[in-house]
């Protein structure tokens, strides 16, 4: 994991450099560039349209002219063409010989000769001034064709100052430069992907423990014989010993049973509080008041880790009594055959201890509760000698046993209540104990007294 993270940091390292390779080739190559495109693109912009006014105001001068020889050509024409009808009327009055009333032939050929030289001379000032308005219009055809295909053009290119094929250019570096660095992206993902693929938990479970040696300390802690002590099991070489260790199994038993209960019960809130979460409510119906689901569930998922916990525990001294010899499957199959409340109430009765400082006492340092009772069968003594130290056991397990009836009818399910329950039952169990101790030793003190 640790290696494609490395990974991942490294391309991107790399993919931000050639980010900056790529704006640096557009800030040099395409920025500066393009405004020293536009200053000189505007230099000759202003430089084209002062030549383009200059031949603009030439090809003005030569529409001038043609308006010019078109007006006198048609005033020309139109007095030649006033003195060619008159005469034409004349000449055809003197061929049909035939004056007016007023006028004589004679006066017709006087006019007619006069008109005929007046008709010559409009004629070719008419002529002249066609032929003036023609040259003026061919130039001035030729003038137009000189300015939309030579000027204008040549002014057009000079105002585009080589922008088209400049913005063309930098289109297809930014494109080519694009390209390449999504060329590289692709790269670097596609192997940061590959190498993802690769990843494995086992793998990087292994490569953790590697490097955190502590993780993989499974720590077990043997056994430490005193003096060369070669007994390493649980043994019930006296009969004292056989006793308590058939109370360990029964209490160890109930344990188990009772923890199953609690994992069992816990599970079935931990559902119900689901689907209620799952339904949109926030609390408890039916506790209003009490706190919220997620909290009752985060409780009820340590209730089942205690539990699960405590009955790992509990099976882990089961399995050592069974490897000592002591008959666990019978406290077994009858710790399952009990209902809830023969588990709570065989819980709150069991209270014996061993009275020896041996390992037993050290069970009840961690708050568990006391589920052992007094054993069902014991090797009788001599009869003689014992028959008023029994009477005193009986007197003080009827105590120890008064103690527990009350400690019993004051205990509660709930496991910080019980724990200290268990504990004070354990205080009355001992108590119990040494009341038989100490009255078992005025009997012999008796006794011995008589003898």
């Amino acid at each position: 994991m640790w290696s494609v993270w490395r990974t991942v940091l490294e391309e991107n390292e790399k993919l931000a450099q050639a980010r900056l390779a790529a704006v640096e080739i557009f800030q040099q190559q395409i920025a500066d560039d393009a405004k020293i495109l536009k200053n000189h693109k505007l230099q000759g912009a202003k430089k084209c349209l002062d030549q383009l006014a200059v031949i603009q105001k030439e090809l003005q001068v030569c529409v001038q002219d043609v308006d010019k020889t078109k007006k006198l050509y048609f005033d020309e024409e139109h007095s030649a063409h006033g003195v060619r009808d008159k005469a034409r009327d004349i000449e055809e009055k003197l061929k049909k010989k035939k004056g007016g009333f007023f006028t004589s032939i004679t006066s017709l050929q006087k006019n007619s000769a006069k008109y005929s030289t007046k008709r010559e001379q409009l004629d070719e000032k008419s002529t002249g001034a066609r032929n003036d308005y023609l040259l003026c219009l061919a130039a001035a055809n030729a003038h137009q064709n000189r300015y939309f295909l030579v000027d204008m053009q040549l002014c057009m290119n000079s105002m585009e100052s080589g922008v088209f094929d400049k913005v063309a250019e930098y289109l297809s570096l930014m494109g080519r430069t694009e390209l390449l660095t999504c060329s590289a992206w692709q790269n670097s993902f596609t192997n940061i992907r590959d190498q993802a693929k690769q990843l494995t938990r086992e793998y990087n479970i292994q490569c953790c423990y590697l490097y955190y040696p502590v993780l993989k300390q499974h720590i077990q802690y043997p056994f430490e014989s005193c003096d060369n002590d070669p007994v390493e099991t649980i043994t019930a070489e006296h009969d004292s010993a056989a006793a308590t260790l058939s109370k360990e199994a029964r209490r160890w038993a109930t344990r188990i049973a009772r923890e199953n209960n609690v994992i069992r019960e816990s599970v079935k809130k931990l559902q119900i509080y689901n689907a209620l979460r799952e339904s949109g409510q926030k609390v408890d119906p039916n506790d209003q008041n009490g706190p919220d689901l997620e909290t009752k569930m985060e409780e009820m998922k340590q209730n089942i880790r205690k539990a699960e916990t405590a009955k790992a525990k509990a099976e882990a001294r089961i399995e050592a009594l069974r490897d000592g010899g002591v008959n666990v499957d019978e406290w077994l199959q009858e710790a399952e055959s009990l209902n809830v409340q023969d588990i709570q109430r065989s819980a709150s009765s069991l209270s014996d201890h061993p009275s020896s400082d041996s390992f037993y006492d050290s069970d009840f340092a961690d708050g568990e509760t006391v589920t052992v009772q007094p054993p069902q069968v014991e090797k009788q003594q001599d009869k003689d000698s014992v028959g008023s130290q029994q009477d005193q056991f009986e007197n003080a397990e009827v105590d120890g046993e008064w103690g527990r009836q009350r400690m019993s009818s004051c205990t509660v399910t709930e496991r910080d209540v019980g724990v200290e329950v268990d504990e004070l039952s354990d205080w009355l169990g001992k108590m119990a104990l040494w009341h038989h101790l100490f009255f078992k030793d005025v009997v012999i003190f008796s006794m011995a007294s008589r003898l």
